[in-house]
């Protein structure tokens, strides 16, 4: 069986409030997609909130099965943006776990913010797009990033993450529920790419004429 983890870094600063139900509703959804699949793919999930500082972990490599749905009182923005210290601390954490060298087992990055850094402290783009890149040439990790207000071409350029494993969205209402359904059924066609084998996506929001573009862990 497959083996996937999941980790969601949340961007819980001040401007994310206009969009607090929705972005819960995200999560949840999620969450939702990804237990379904629990049968096929053994799935763990983290949840990893950033604001001013980066918080300890809501949830932290837990069964899907284990989860309840994120409510308000888990959830309230407030701060500045430090999103450059959450993924590198995500990823450090995700690296240090006993599967991860497990070639069975997929890691799937994904980042959600309506806003750019502007508070991190420890961790620089230049870092972070080296370690990314090393961890793909695994062919088991893939990284994504979700965000408002925020040129993609840029962030893919920053990051070193695919381009076509960026989405922007719309911080309203309604284009954070658009946003949610185009994250889940992406993440369904991923979940589909672990159960043949395949355990690393280059294109999860630019889908060809039947799935997104995905390789191997032999390629």
């Amino acid at each position: 069986m497959a083996k996937s983890r999941v980790a969601i870094i949340l961007d819980v600063s001040s401007s994310m409030q206009s969009i607090r139900d929705e972005a819960i509703g995200a999560f949840n959804e999620q969450v939702e997609v990804l237990h379904a699949n629990s049968k096929e793919v053994e799935t763990k999930v983290s949840l990893v909130e950033f604001g001013t500082e980066v918080k300890e972990p809501t949830i932290w490599n837990r069964r899907t099965s284990k989860l309840t749905p994120l409510t308000k009182d888990q959830y309230n923005p407030s701060g500045m943006t430090a999103l450059h210290d959450a993924l590198g601390t995500t990823i450090n954490k995700l690296t240090a776990l006993p599967e991860a060298n497990d070639p069975d087992t997929a890691f799937l990055v994904v980042v959600i913010s309506d806003g750019a850094e502007n508070n991190s402290k420890t961790y620089t783009p230049q870092f972070l797009k080296q370690r990314i890149q090393e961890l793909e040439k695994t062919g088991r990790y893939t990284f994504s990033y979700i965000g408002a207000n925020q040129d993609m071409f840029n962030v893919s350029q920053s990051l070193g993450i695919n381009i076509g494993n960026t989405l922007a969205f719309d911080a309203s209402e309604i284009g954070t529920r658009n946003m949610s359904t185009t994250y889940a059924a992406a993440t369904t066609n991923y979940i589909g790419g672990l159960k043949r084998g395949k355990l690393q996506a280059k294109a999860m929001f630019v889908a060809p004429a039947d799935e997104p573009e995905i390789t191997s862990k032999t390629a």
